[in-house]
Parts: C-alpha cells; structure tokens; sequence
C-alpha cells in the first residue's frame, strides 16, 4: 500500500501495537443515520488505520467513534461524501443467548451514547454496530480528496475482508456503489470485477454462436440419417 498519511497526524490516543495509521483527516462532518433518526458531528478527524476506522472530536466533546472494515458492507462517493453502510453482520438464532449485543446495536443506544460521551479513554470508545449509514462531508475539502479518502479505506478495506461472506456476495457488495469511474465515455456502466476486456453483451453473443453451432450439428446429423437423395 503506497497511500501515505495525508495530514500530520497527531492522535489523542494510542492505537494497537500491529496497527499502523494510513489516513488522518480533520475538520469535517459526519452525520450518522439510523432508521428514522440521525445525528450531526461537526469538526470530526477521520482516521483510517490498517485495522479499522476511527471518528474523533475535541470540542464540543471528546468522543471517539470506531468500526471495523468487516463491519462496513459497502462503501462508496455519493456526490461530495464517502457514504460507508455498517452492519452488525451478526446472525441471530432462535434461544440463542445475547450478552448486550441487542442492546449495544439499538440505534437509540448507540446515539445517546455518543450525545453523552465526554472522554478519549479507551473504555468509553462507542463501537458502531447495527444498521447504519454513515456520510462524511468532503465538499469543503474536494473532489480530489474525496477520492483519495475512497481509494485508501478500499485499500484499507481489502486487508480485513470478511471471511464469512462468500466471494459472490462479497463482489456484488464491492460494486454496489456507482461511481463516475464505472461509467464510460457512451454512458454503459462497468464494475469493478468485471475483468479486462469484457464487454457488457460479450456473454450473449458467446451465447449466440453456441446455438448456431448446435443447429448446424444438427442439420448434418439429420443429412447422415436420411442418406444423399
């Protein structure tokens, strides 16, 4: 990974001994929303290291906000902001025993704990986890970092895959978002794994020469049967 941190970072706390900090950027907003409810955080520092997503603030508060890649399902640029939707991706069994993950995925929970968080110690981390979105404002900053944020948290994001997602889904997450580098210059659109070369109607057309080349055995088929004439 060849993406260096874009700002001097100086964090008010530590991060693990195996993780390394690739992406710093402060003074921005984010506004998480959670089924019919959301909340604004203005002069936010995003931190994006090898091993998860860190969101912070001083002032008003101090609060810090953090997520693993696992956890972030899809991510993508809608207009001026990366857009991350995170999911708990917890599955859930009949008697199953439940020790306050319920409680700590309740959009309810998480928001009010973040409203009356005031602190940078490690136990008053709020994970995010449940269904969520997540914007982070990029319009005072540029199209130019905003694709850089999006090019770093996929990079950062390949290194922490989810391996109890199978590879079909997981691509069809990969490629949910829409952006203008899967468009080309005649409009169609191309996702991301899609491989080199390969045309949107390629298939069909494969499909095509196949059945002419089924008929055609066919007809000689039918010519050996019934002898010259």
């Amino acid at each position: 990974m060849e993406n260096k941190i874009t700002e001097e970072a100086t964090l008010p706390f530590n991060l693990d001994a195996e993780e390394e900090l690739k992406y710093s950027q402060s003074k921005i907003k984010v506004v998480i929303h959670a089924n019919n409810e959301e909340l604004a955080l203005e002069n936010v520092t995003l931190v994006l290291t090898t091993q998860k997503v860190l969101i912070f603030s001083e002032n008003p508060q101090k609060v810090v906000l953090f997520f693993k890649y696992q956890n972030a399902i899809t991510h993508g640029i809608d207009k001026q902001s990366l857009v991350c939707m995170i999911s708990d991706l917890t599955e859930k069994f009949p008697g199953e025993e439940e020790e306050n993950d319920e409680e700590e995925s309740e959009p309810d929970f998480i928001l009010a704990k973040i409203k009356n968080t005031n602190s940078f110690e490690l136990d008053d981390w709020i994970q995010v986890v449940g269904d969520y979105q997540l914007h982070f404002d990029y319009s005072a900053l540029g199209q130019e970092a905003l694709q850089k944020v999006f090019q770093i948290f996929s990079e950062c994001s390949a290194l922490n895959p989810d391996e109890d997602v199978p590879e079909h889904e997981q691509n069809f997450l990969d490629s949910e978002f829409i952006t203008a580098d899967n468009i080309d210059d005649e409009g169609r659109v191309h996702f991301n794994n899609q491989e080199d070369g390969e045309e949107d109607g390629e298939e069909y057309e494969d499909e095509d020469e196949d059945e002419n080349e089924d008929n055609n055995d066919q007809d000689k088929i039918q010519e050996e049967e019934e002898g010259p004439k």
